[in-house]
């Protein structure tokens, strides 16, 4: 009998074992087909999620603004040298030209100044900068900035009256100095700022005293060249 219930027992643990392996080999075939697929989806997946959520780094294609120097320069100068400072985007490296030639090359710091010696050649100084970012951009050029250099002090002529002249009587006290000058020069005739014609002309009245009377006559550039003349008349009314 009990080897009966032995026997029983024995084929349902064999059953058992190869419902356990068949089963097992169906999940087997089951995760070849399907399983591995969806794991390499689902770690795509997970690397295109990585990928979308990192920084995106664009290209910096944009030119910086050009330089700009500061003012107010001198139109017109006697001076062999300047000083000039201008102004451009930190970091980038600014090159300055004076007359087409390259004079000036320099990183500008976190200020955004840089500064420069000119040295000024006779006539036209013409001055223009370019800046350079980190990314290689380069800036338009900068407002073409021009400086006169003029160390030559201006013609100074005086036709009326002549040195050394004398005047009489009540109705010559009062006399018309005329003379000629350079275009745009400022002429001062006993401190008193006489008007330059576009000619280069000028007069103004000057009131006599009675005996020698000496007149100071400046004329002044653009540049602060001075020409000056003394011209001696007298009085007697």
């Amino acid at each position: 009998m009990d080897s009966r219930r032995y026997k029983v027992l024995e084929r349902k643990q064999k059953r058992s074992a190869l419902t356990l392996l068949f089963a097992s080999f169906v999940l087997l075939i089951l995760l070849l087909f399907f399983g591995i697929p969806i794991l390499s989806r689902f770690a795509g997946f997970i690397a295109d999620l990585k990928s979308s959520s990192s920084p995106v780094i664009q290209e910096d294609k944009t030119p910086p603004a050009p330089p700009l120097f500061e003012g107010p320069l001198p139109l017109n100068t006697d001076q062999k040298e300047l000083q000039i400072t201008g102004r451009a985007e930190a970091g980038s490296t600014v090159k300055v030209f004076h007359n087409s030639e390259q004079i000036f090359e320099s990183v500008v710091d976190e200020t955004s100044k840089f500064t420069f010696q000119l040295k000024l050649q006779k006539g036209a100084n013409i001055i223009i900068a370019t800046t350079t970012d980190k990314s290689g951009n380069t800036s338009n050029t900068s407002p073409r900035t021009t400086i006169y250099s003029d160390k030559e002090p201006p013609s100074l002529e005086i036709t009326s009256p002549k040195n050394g002249e004398n005047f009489f009587g009540e109705e010559r006290k009062t006399i018309t100095l005329e003379g000629s000058t350079e275009t745009g020069t400022k002429v001062l005739v006993a401190d008193r700022l006489a008007i330059v014609a576009s000619d280069g002309k000028f007069s103004i009245n000057i009131t006599l005293t009675e005996g020698e009377n000496t007149i100071l006559v400046i004329a002044t550039d653009e540049a602060q060249n001075k020409t000056e003349k003394e011209l001696k008349v007298a009085y007697t009314p």
